[in-house]
């Protein structure tokens, strides 16, 4: 689902309303896949 995100235009690194990005909130919630997928393509938290 992330891939198909970052396909059809979606931000590697958009930040959500309250400032936290997209590794952060995978970090909050343990999503160990969503994680390293997001590092393997370049994310920053």
């Amino acid at each position: 689902m992330l891939k198909l995100l970052l396909d059809h235009g979606a931000k590697l690194n958009q930040k959500d309303s309250q400032g936290r990005a997209p590794l952060v909130r995978a970090w909050e919630k343990k999503h160990k896949k969503a994680i390293a997928f997001l590092e393997t393509e370049g994310a920053t938290a």
